[in-house]
């Protein structure tokens, strides 16, 4: 190990370190550095149970799991049947469970940045998990700063990088804010957990999605399963303003608020076809009367 990997490794030994004492950070409980040594030994936190990301993808634990749609669960105008009750309790129990998780998260990001430490590689890959997935821990802070402003561009993960953090988008910037930057990644997780995927693989206009985002802030409610309100949120997280970008603080405090994250394929059919609950709203209105 050369003079500089010993100097990234020592930083990243001492920023967890700092950060070890959260219930929600990887504890690091041992540094062991010796002179002539050909490597630094780190004893940390054992966490068997695999990180976010598999929980996710491979066990799907947040996942609303239903059974086969059978062949008379549609009206004729293939408008689904009213949401089965049984659903709906799960997406809102499901809700809740990854409100918990991301708050968690939340938690030791803030409490990361209150130290002066900015991430700057959240990722599920760095989230690691109980064997249920009900707690969460942050680790790897190979790339952790204690600096506000940067112009190391390009550190971290290119599907969750804010787009300051990849050179910016009208033109060249000269530094980027890196409490801004973890918040976006914030936002590419809270995607995940509600969703299963990301809403683009790099936040540039050479992306399509994101290049639709940007002339339509509204985009990620017609191609992702979630709510006007959880849609509402994440407009808050994705601005393109860094300066504008919410705070971890209110981010906690409007998902928290939010009724419902996903939605329903009920809410999917109407959001597809608004002329069709128009005129149901209408002819149930008339019924009333």
């Amino acid at each position: 190990m050369d003079s500089r990997q010993q100097a990234f490794q020592r930083r990243e030994m001492l920023l967890h370190s700092m950060t070890s004492s959260h219930p929600n950070i990887v504890s690091l409980h041992e540094i062991i550095d010796e002179e002539d040594a050909a490597f630094i030994f780190i004893v940390m936190e054992y966490c068997p149970n695999g990180d976010l990301f598999s929980m996710i993808t491979e066990k799907q634990r947040y996942a609303v799991t239903t059974e086969p749609p059978m062949p008379d669960t549609k009206y004729e105008d293939g408008r689904p049947l009213p949401d089965d009750a049984q659903l709906l309790q799960k997406h809102v129990a499901m809700d809740m469970v990854i409100k918990e998780i991301f708050n968690q998260i939340l938690d030791a990001v803030e409490h990361c940045h209150s130290l002066g430490i900015y991430h700057r590689d959240l990722k599920p890959d760095n989230i690691l998990c109980s064997h249920d997935g009900a707690k969460v821990f942050l680790g790897d802070f190979g790339l952790a700063t204690g600096d506000r402003w940067s112009k190391d561009f390009g550190y971290g993960s290119t599907f969750y990088m804010g787009p300051e953090c990849q050179g910016g988008l009208g033109g060249r910037v000269s530094h980027y804010n890196t409490a801004a930057n973890d918040v976006w990644s914030l936002g590419v997780i809270f995607i995940n957990l509600i969703c299963g995927r990301n809403p683009w693989k790099q936040a540039t206009i050479k992306d399509e999605i994101f290049r639709e985002y940007i002339r339509d802030p509204d985009y990620l409610l017609r191609i992702l399963p979630i709510t006007p309100e959880t849609n509402a949120v994440l407009k808050r997280i994705f601005t393109l303003r860094p300066e504008l970008r919410c705070s971890i603080r209110d981010l906690r405090r409007w998902v928290n608020a939010i009724p419902r994250l996903r939605a329903t394929p009920l809410d999917i059919w109407y959001r597809q076809h608004p002329s069709k609950e128009l005129h149901i709203s209408h002819r149930v209105a008339r019924v009333q009367a």
